[in-house]
């Protein structure tokens, strides 16, 4: 008998997941007893979308000694890799967290069950995170200042780069720009009064007046910066105007990506959206 997969008498089978979206997941556990005699343990659950832990537990016990031949997890939601993180393990009390043996651990995705043996870090370097734009405002008013605080429960984000797109409506000179303030998870020394002097990055600026348009871009690819000021195109890398991405935010990360807006009316609208790659992690 594998040693590994081996259970005994009044034990269960439970799993443990942190999932970013709701998840319908699906277990199936084929278990051999000594007498010889095989059984399947199935159950269906759903995740929630909370970053936080669940435990999920068959209602059945094992009721003699054996072992563990396959086990899969299979989801039935539209997911990537990344958004859901689920182990498998034996226990002897339901949702009591105790592991007494791993049957599987990594991330769960569309086209891709998580099968028994296969274990998996969350985080980086596990692999390959969820990628996706993430839209932080859409169509703000010019004299509304967004900040994005990019430290979550349970979750590595490192942000790639960000598209901001400005439309100027009334007379006045608008200057957009965003910057990384505080980045890191240390505390401003007492008597640290100024957030500005916590900035430690502010992207070229983006000069707008009445009716013009302009766009910031900031990729991967040797640093590759754009501004578009109403149509005039002006190009940068890292070699002449660095800057910090990809930038990795930690759940503990206090930094604080920010919108830095002069000027900006009322009647102007913008839109931010952040190119993020994302790992929960346990």
């Amino acid at each position: 008998m594998h040693a590994e997969y081996a259970f005994q008498k009044g034990e269960l089978l439970e799993a443990s997941v942190i999932s970013s979206l709701a998840n319908t997941l699906n277990v199936i556990v084929l278990v051999e007893y000594k007498s010889g005699k095989r059984d399947r343990f199935t159950w269906r659950f759903t995740t929630v979308a909370t970053r936080t832990t669940e435990l999920f537990a068959t209602n059945r016990v094992f009721h003699e000694d054996g072992r563990v031949l396959n086990a899969t997890v299979r989801p039935d939601t539209d997911s990537k890799r990344g958004q859901t993180y689920l182990g498998l393990y034996i226990t002897p009390t339901a949702e009591s967290a105790l592991n007494y043996g791993n049957l599987c651990q990594g991330y769960v995705y569309s086209q891709h069950n998580l099968s028994i043996g296969e274990f998996i870090e969350s985080g980086p370097g596990g692999g390959e995170g969820f990628l996706f734009w993430n839209n932080l405002v859409t169509d703000a008013a010019g004299n509304a200042a967004v900040q994005s605080t990019t430290g979550l429960a349970n979750t590595i984000r490192r942000i790639h780069g960000f598209v901001l797109l400005y439309n100027a409506i009334g007379v006045a000179t608008r200057t957009v720009t965003v910057r990384l303030r505080k980045p890191g998870s240390a505390p401003l020394p007492t008597g640290f009064a100024t957030a500005a002097n916590a900035v430690v990055w502010n992207s070229p600026t983006l000069t707008l007046t009445d009716a013009e348009e302009g766009t910031q871009y900031i990729g991967e690819g040797k640093g590759f910066q754009s501004i578009n000021d109403n149509g005039t195109i002006t190009l940068s890398d890292n070699t002449t105007v660095p800057h910090p991405f990809p930038y990795t935010f930690l759940e503990s990360d206090t930094g604080v990506l920010e919108s830095n807006i002069g000027a900006g009316l009322a009647a102007d609208t913008w839109t931010w959206f952040l190119l993020v790659e994302e790992w929960l992690d346990f």
